[in-house]
């Protein structure tokens, strides 16, 4: 298992007994694109965004060569799935560590609410900003200011109409998972121009530069992933900047730093594994030695193999050469891409691994439904603000001698 899983466990309330949940599957989640469409709109040597405010110019371009009559984005609200993306951003922002800091609701080794303290645009003590950063981005990309981003129809439809109005070609890029090809298959959706639909590698959070020293710009910030993506070493990378620096602005016109580097490879790494989709014996099972040698034969090549193509794809959660495996000729192009990408990648650390989520019940926003429709409503009086929704999130765990932190607490069995 990677290491994300060593250690994932959830402690009872005595303190004394762990249990360990098995992954069965593990989904990723990200970007999906129409490739053969972007070769077809906007060139086949069109540069994929590396970073956020590339994947903004990326919709800004689709418009244009499109005269506006394909979306830049589709996507269901009611599905919900710019949530992950939004975990996603934000572990990029904060990093892995910074990320955990949240989970675990610790700051200076102290159980406090100023975990949910991260706009640091209200004059207030900031913590890690992550969380707002990555709400910045989704609301640039498909806040109702910029509507015409998304397919406005798409947005009233069940996944299952989104997805399928996608691989028509009514949009170009869709939050989604892994499961997307056997999902299609399974509903009969027809993809007549056979369109070839792919992961793209989630670009990093542009203002991630506010964290690093020397690299100030997102044409900087944009070389650098792109070394990363060769496979470039710190070293060579700080080579290849200093011949390239003339092309950025006056501040990242320094010598790259290491702790710069590992920032950006660590962001462009990390990638989103669907939650809760994992395997337990209960302890009144009578079947306990059955049932534990099923989940070893899981970890298996014979099995993973199998359930790789059963699903059309789909891994689990063990290290397995799929690109040498039988299967490997038999996935379409969307789960070689996204198989590579999990496998070489950075997995956000299991939120309901920890004692605030799984006992306490904390989950990504707490007072925000729908974080798709919190953006897109039609309504004004339902749409809110990065601002606004981490404000409510705030004032929720703060106020009333944060009683609602304090109840969080004792529901995880933590006393402090």
């Amino acid at each position: 298992l990677p290491d994300v899983y060593r250690d994932y466990k959830v402690v009872t309330l005595e303190g004394e007994t762990a249990y360990y949940g098995m992954p069965w599957v593990n989904g990723y989640m990200g970007l999906l694109y129409n490739k053969t469409l972007v070769a077809e709109k906007l060139g086949a040597d069109y540069v994929m965004p590396r970073t956020t405010n590339e994947l903004l110019k990326m919709a800004d371009d689709i418009k244009t060569a499109t005269n506006n009559k394909i979306a830049p984005f589709i996507f269901s609200a009611s599905a919900n799935y710019w949530i992950q993306m939004f975990q996603t951003w934000w572990a990029q922002y904060d990093g892995i560590e910074g990320y955990d800091v949240f989970w675990s609701g610790v700051i200076d080794d102290t159980y406090s609410s100023e975990i949910f303290n991260n706009n640091n645009n209200g004059g207030k003590k900031s913590t890690y900003v992550g969380r707002y950063e990555s709400l910045k981005v989704i609301e640039s990309l498909i806040g109702y200011k910029n509507r015409d981003n998304y397919h406005s129809a798409g947005v009233q439809y069940i996944y299952s109409e989104a997805q399928k109005a996608f691989l028509q070609g009514a949009g170009m890029i869709m939050p989604n998972g892994d499961w997307f090809d056997m999902e299609m298959s399974k509903m009969g959706a027809v993809n007549p121009n056979n369109y070839e639909i792919t992961f793209l590698k989630t670009p990093v959070v542009s203002n991630i530069v506010n964290r690093c020293s020397g690299v100030k710009d997102d044409v900087a910030l944009a070389f650098v992933v792109q070394c990363v993506d060769e496979g470039k070493d710190y070293q060579t990378t700080k080579t290849a900047y200093e011949s390239a620096k003339v092309n950025f602005t006056a501040q990242s016109q320094v010598e790259l730093s290491e702790k710069d580097y590992n920032i950006i490879k660590e962001a462009r790494g990390i990638m989103y594994r669907l939650e809760g989709h994992d395997a337990y014996v209960p302890e009144y099972a009578t079947g306990k030695e059955v049932a534990k040698d099923f989940l070893r034969f899981l970890s298996t090549d014979i099995a993973i193999e199998q359930f790789m193509r059963s699903t059309k794809g789909c891994v689990t959660a063990y290290q397995y050469d799929a690109e040498n495996s039988d299967v490997w000729s038999e996935i379409s192009t969307m789960q070689k891409d996204h198989i590579k990408y999990y496998y070489s990648g950075v997995q956000i650390p299991v939120f309901t691994s920890y004692k605030l989520s799984y006992f306490g019940g904390l989950v990504p926003l707490t007072k925000t439904a729908s974080l798709d429709y919190a953006f897109v409503s039609q309504n004004a009086a339902d749409r809110s603000s990065p601002e606004d929704i981490i404000e409510r999130e705030y004032a929720y765990y703060s106020t009333d001698n944060e009683a609602n932190f304090k109840l969080l607490l004792s529901r995880a069995g933590i006393n402090a």
